[in-house]
């Protein structure tokens, strides 16, 4: 892997709106409060998101060659970590908006 000294940072649009979003996080909450509410055995509840704000989250694209093709790996620059299979489509799909 190779990282250059020259930094060239690139952003990705937002796909999601901000509708779908908060549907997708409010749906999301009310799941865990459901899920901490059995636990503890009391009612909680939300009553609204009161905003939302959009962040560009950085990391790290090592590229490698793999045998006949070449491949990649994403280091989140905050945390440190390599992320797994599962962020592998958001990365893909954030390399077919760049091109």
């Amino acid at each position: 892997m190779i990282l250059e000294n020259k930094i060239n940072p690139v952003f990705c649009d937002f796909e999601l709106s901000p509708y779908k979003a908060e549907k997708i996080v409010w749906s999301e909450y009310r799941g865990i409060l459901l899920e901490h509410g059995l636990r503890t055995r009391s009612v909680q509840e939300a009553e609204k998101i009161s905003g939302s704000k959009k962040i560009y989250h950085p990391f790290w694209i090592g590229y490698y060659k793999k045998r006949k093709g070449y491949d990649f790996k994403a280091l989140d620059a905050v945390s440190g970590e390599i992320q797994s299979v599962r962020m592998r489509k958001v990365f893909l799909k954030a390399f077919r908006q760049m091109n």
